[in-house]
């Protein structure tokens, strides 16, 4: 989806590619991608579009409340186009440039990553 309604932007998906994100995802801390989506410009409205939650639930995870069900997790990973990936000890991708993940580790991914070969 990544399009809010009322003309809103697609979130830009340079987004996706630094370091502070893409640890942010393979965490799974939903807050900071919230806050760090926000410093792009993202509103909370569109990131509520996106994820089909409230714009006040968006609102109390970007300022702290934890996402732990796994069906809410998923949800916001389909609205926002992340890639999930299942635990699997020891599998890794390795991606042009060099960077290689280890699955377990990863969580939730996006941007190069999704572009990476197993």
């Amino acid at each position: 989806m990544n399009v809010g309604s009322d003309g809103d932007r697609p979130i830009d998906p340079v987004v996706w590619h630094g370091p502070g994100m893409r640890q942010a995802l393979a965490r799974r801390d939903i807050g900071l991608v919230y806050r760090l989506l926000r410093r792009f410009g993202v509103s909370q409205r569109q990131i509520a579009a996106c994820t089909g939650q409230g714009q006040s639930e968006v609102s109390a995870i970007t300022n702290g409340r934890q996402v732990q069900a796994y069906d809410v997790l998923e949800r916001i990973a389909d609205g926002l186009e992340v890639l999930r990936l299942s635990p699997m000890t020891g599998h890794r991708i390795s991606c042009h440039g060099g960077e290689t993940l280890t699955i377990a580790d990863a969580g939730f991914v996006r941007g190069a990553v999704a572009e990476c070969r197993m």
